[in-house]
Formats: structure tokens, C-alpha cells, sequence
């Protein structure tokens, strides 16, 4: 797209294009060009945002699911680690 307004930029400020109606046209088009570049350039910005804020959730995430995986693996250490009275001989 930036590509074709140059071109076209450079087509108007050589002199090639003589006709009026040409001109006009393609002073038309350099101005489309450069209102749907900029359209554009806000969506890719929105889009960075949007996935900058994503990646803050999952980093948020996956610091709560480290949470949860270290309390479930300290609670299964408990309940497999045997007591001090399962340990003890029982009196016959």
C-alpha cells in the first residue's frame, strides 16, 4: 500500500499525468491510500494492546497455577509421608 502511494506520489509530482481528470484521480487515490494506511496503523495498534494485555494475564496465570501446583504438591507430601503414630509399634 505505501508502495503504491509512492508510486503514485511520484507519478503526480513528475508531470506524466497531464489530464485533469487523471490528476484528480490520482490525487484521490494517494489521499484513500493514505487514510486506509492509517486505519490500518490503528487496528495493528490495537492488536499490539490487546496482545500485550494477554500476555499479562498468562504470565498472571501461570504465576497462580505455580501457586496451586507447590500447596497441591506440599499437601501430597503430607499425606504421603508417614505419621509419627503409623510409625509407632502398636502394643500387642
Amino acid at each position: 500500500m505505501r508502495q503504491r502511494a509512492v508510486r503514485d506520489q511520484q507519478r503526480l509530482d513528475s508531470g506524466a499525468v497531464t489530464s485533469p481528470k487523471d490528476l484528480e484521480n490520482l490525487q484521490k487515490e494517494i489521499v484513500s491510500l493514505a487514510k486506509r494506511q492509517g486505519d490500518l496503523e490503528d487496528v495493528v495498534l490495537e492488536v499490539m494492546e490487546r496482545r500485550e494485555s494477554a500476555q499479562e494475564r498468562v504470565a498472571e496465570l501461570t504465576e497462580r497455577v505455580g501457586s496451586v501446583q507447590g500447596k497441591i504438591d506440599d499437601a501430597t507430601a503430607r499425606r504421603t509421608r508417614p505419621s509419627r503414630n503409623s510409625t509407632a509399634r502398636r502394643p500387642r
